[in-house]
């Protein structure tokens, strides 16, 4: 299988559309809650999932949007850590930001999300072809992770996070989040291993 990269403004757009929906739906919102990253923090509406231990949020920065998460549940604390995101630029490709919408090259509808690797740790260290590996030496063949191909002639290599109409698909994203958590653990020393 074949994966594009969809570049278009409005095609990114409607997958940005499609895809807050399905994080939003059937989720409990907590409005205007704090989230804190390094260097800062910001008011984001959230939106828990209480089966799956998630929470998605979602705001419009300057290029980008801005797709965050985490596990810990909003009604434990007024402030929360951000433990994963998958931005999307607006239109293009961006090399630092990782999240991509990308269709089959087949010519099927069908739009996934995916994350080309580098993950921050520390405002210093920015984690990325390390990632892809310890995923791939971590989940082996249960992990996907392909070659993106984009409209010119490059190639990457991304992990497919989700179909966005995948029945299963909020339970792909919070699989991800795992593994975003458990590296960054790897990366810092912590030797717990959160599962899925």
């Amino acid at each position: 299988m074949i994966y594009c990269a969809i570049t278009g403004e409005k095609e990114i757009e409607s997958a940005q559309e499609q895809f807050s929906a399905a994080l939003k739906k059937d989720a409990r919102l907590y409005e205007n809650w704090t989230v804190g990253f390094r260097g800062g923090t910001d008011k984001v509406d959230l939106y828990w999932h209480r089966d799956l231990k998630f929470w998605y949020g979602h705001k419009r920065l300057l290029n980008r949007h801005w797709n965050i998460f985490g596990a810990t549940p909003p009604e434990s604390r007024r402030s929360l850590n951000i433990d994963c995101e998958i931005n999307v630029p607006y239109m293009g490709r961006m090399s630092n930001i990782q999240g991509i919408f990308v269709r089959e090259k087949s010519g099927s509808d069908e739009i996934f999300v995916a994350h080309q690797g580098r993950l921050k740790i520390t405002d210093q260290e920015r984690e990325g072809k390390k990632f892809l590996d310890w995923v791939r030496a971590t989940y082996g063949d249960r992990q996907i992770l392909k070659d993106i191909h984009w409209d010119d002639t490059k190639i990457t290599e991304a992990i497919i996070v989700a179909a966005l109409n995948d029945p299963k698909f909020l339970r792909s994203v919070k699989d991800f989040i795992v593994k975003g958590v458990n590296f960054k653990n790897v990366k810092r020393g912590v030797h717990t291993f959160v599962r899925t």
